[in-house]
């Protein structure tokens, strides 16, 4: 997959049978750097991921997340 719109459409077809949902935040690339950052928001807590591309794939990716229960939020960790 290639650039911001093909990750986000392959993401929603890859979760497509799951009840999760997650919001996307913000999305940046550094195409030079082969990184694309994504901050996502999930109903209880808040995910960056940081995928490394070489050759347009996906080579590696590293997930952080905030335990903190969002101001409003239902869900409790």
């Amino acid at each position: 997959m290639v650039g911001k719109e093909e990750y986000v459409k392959t993401m929603i077809w890859a979760y497509r049978n799951i009840s999760a949902t997650f919001k996307v935040l913000n999305m940046v690339s550094y195409l030079e750097m082969g990184l694309v950052i994504s901050e996502l928001e999930l109903p209880s807590r808040r995910y960056v991921d940081v995928f490394g591309f070489e050759n347009g794939l996906i080579t590696r990716e590293r997930e952080y997340y905030d335990e903190t229960v969002w101001l409003g939020s239902k869900c409790k960790p």
